[in-house]
């Protein structure tokens, strides 16, 4: 498909371009874009531009920054230099409204394990702001579309490879983006699913929407995409895909994959096309280039002539039909309802971890251990222990607490299901919020059930104030939770992460445990107010902590 004719309009729902006043924007403009890891430099100087209506793929030898590239775009990477726009506005990883217009489908799937796959489509329209109801069709719509009617029930982590992958094309199609990004999404189909895939590109272009592709095949690359971005050696060329023979583009690939050093000159652009240096300027939105389009050599010596089906190349790139322009900027979508996201993402985790179970269960086993031990070695019939009960009972749970923070995010790191909450709308201090209330819930409940258990082991008898007792629990599990849940975050992803988040999760809580042993021992004893200094140090901690979180978990999850 080199370009398809548009549909007189667009489905019901999806994203209409908005007015049309003359010559529009690109749907995707990168411009300058690099990317580099230290000192090695996984691109550099790309410029690419993608009209509506236009579908572009992405190729390139094994490590020329193809996925590296569409995460960019997608918001999930940082770049080193230079700007990407997406439907006219800046895409910037820390502002969310812009990728509400993006549908990401990458390696990793992104659908999470415990959830069946209505469960799955449900949620990431909740948390791009669809109501339920609205999602719910949206859902019915996409399981019919796509052939997953038969294992709407089933949970993701028992679908086929085939079936998950279409499972994921569904989440990255629910909101209806502007825009798709999907990282090699034939890989492991069939011939049906393949072409089924195929068909809904060819149908969102007409519908006049943008896709980039990532493809490893010459074939459906060229007929499947308008235009080409080349990636070698560091350096990126745009190509529109009309002018391109197979044998030529089968013979790129080859010397891009045998020689790793080589920057991928070759393939030359037409004469007049816009991204050629000296070229006259052209309307096309999907011109591409840059200060290096104009600096590609003809073939080397000994590279395979062109072939001989190869068609004329056009005088400029493909121009997208006039009343799918883009304007200069679309209105901003509407940003979804902050509390509607955090209460998507509290159930989320709760629900994961009741299915889980073992969670829970493996911690309730560790403070059990611990209050017995405690009970051997302290031989409450022995001596009295109700002074020393704040302290003794607090250790029980200071130490499984660091059980539950470390294993949250770092669980979705592994698996890639953190990505999925990244790409969402909302801004991300949301997803720290709902993890603080999520994983606090928890290590509350494991606290009013087994805290008298363990009490009760080692002797306690005394004239508590349970009210106090009960204040202390919440406000000290609060301030564990909301240091616990952005360190969680920030060692997600490093190695020995076990072994490096109680070294700054000690020191960070120290003022939290101190201040708890303290509280719950007056509280205890039967006097709460000799702790009411303590009570004050815990709300304050609590509250300047649940501040900076919020405000740096963007940071800490950045990459």
């Amino acid at each position: 498909m080199k370009q398809v004719a548009p549909r007189p309009a667009l489905p019901a729902g999806d994203p209409a371009p908005g007015s049309r006043p003359g010559p529009g924007a690109p749907v995707l403009e990168l411009a300058g874009l690099e990317r580099a890891h230290g000192d090695q430099v996984i691109f550099r100087s790309l410029h690419w531009r993608l009209g509506p209506g236009e579908v572009g793929a992405v190729m390139g030898p094994n490590g020329a920054g193809k996925t590296t590239l569409l995460q960019v775009v997608a918001g999930l990477l940082w770049p080193s230099a230079g700007t990407v726009r997406v439907a006219g506005a800046p895409a910037r990883p820390a502002e969310p409204a812009w990728r509400r217009w993006v549908g990401y489908v990458g390696h990793r799937p992104l659908a999470f394990p415990e959830l069946s796959v209505w469960e799955n489509l449900i949620f990431f329209g909740r948390l791009y702001g669809m109501p339920r109801q609205e999602a719910e069709e949206r859902a019915r719509e996409l399981l019919d579309r796509l052939n997953l009617v038969a294992v709407a029930g089933r949970p993701a982590a028992h679908l086929s490879r085939g079936l998950a992958q279409r499972l994921e094309v569904a989440r990255a199609m629910m909101h209806r983006p502007l825009l798709w990004l999907w990282d090699e999404p034939f890989t492991g189909l069939d011939a049906g699913a393949a072409r089924l895939l195929e068909n809904l590109v060819e149908e969102h272009a007409a519908a006049g929407g943008t896709a980039v592709v990532v493809l490893h095949e010459p074939a459906r690359a060229l007929r499947l995409a308008g235009r080409l971005l080349l990636l070698a050696g560091g350096s990126g060329h745009d190509l529109p895909a009309a002018g391109v023979g197979m044998a030529d583009l089968e013979a790129w690939l080859a010397r891009a994959a045998q020689e790793p050093g080589w920057a991928g000159d070759g393939l030359v652009p037409p004469a007049g096309w816009p991204g050629r240096r000296g070229a006259p300027a052209a309307g096309s939105s999907g011109s591409g280039g840059g200060p290096e389009a104009g600096s590609r050599r003809s073939m080397p010596a000994g590279s395979p002539a062109p072939a001989s089906d190869a068609r004329p190349l056009p005088q400029a790139g493909p121009a997208p039909a006039a009343d799918l322009a883009v304007p200069a900027r679309l209105p901003e979508p509407p940003q979804p309802p902050a509390g509607a996201v955090l209460r998507a993402l509290v159930e989320l985790d709760l629900r994961q971890e009741w299915r889980r179970r073992e969670g829970l269960a493996n911690l309730a086993t560790f403070v059990l251990l611990v209050g017995l031990a405690l009970a051997f070695a302290l031989d409450p019939g022995r001596h009295d222990l109700s002074p020393l009960m704040g302290g003794l009972v607090w250790v029980a749970f200071y130490f499984a607490a660091v059980l539950l923070f470390g294993r949250g995010f770092a669980r979705d790191a592994d698996r890639g299901t953190l990505d999925g909450l990244l790409l969402a709308p909302a801004d991300r201090s949301a997803i720290y919020l709902a993890r603080v209330v999520s994983q606090g819930l928890q290590l509350l409940a494991l606290e009013l059930v087994l805290a008298p258990v363990v009490m009760s082991w080692l002797g306690f008898q005394g004239p508590a104030r349970w009210d106090g007792f009960l204040l202390v629990l919440g406000l000290g599990t609060a301030g564990l939770a909301v240091v616990g849940t952005l360190l969680g975050a920030l060692t997600a992803a490093v190695r020995g992460r076990e072994a490096l988040l109680p070294v700054l999760f000690f020191p960070l809580t120290a003022p939290v445990l101190l201040a708890s042993v303290q509280a719950a021992g007056a509280a205890l004893s039967g006097a709460p107010e000799q702790a009411a200094l303590w009570f004050r140090v815990l709300a304050v901690y609590d509250t300047m902590f649940l501040v900076a979180g919020a405000l740096l978990f963007d940071y800490v999850v950045a990459r």
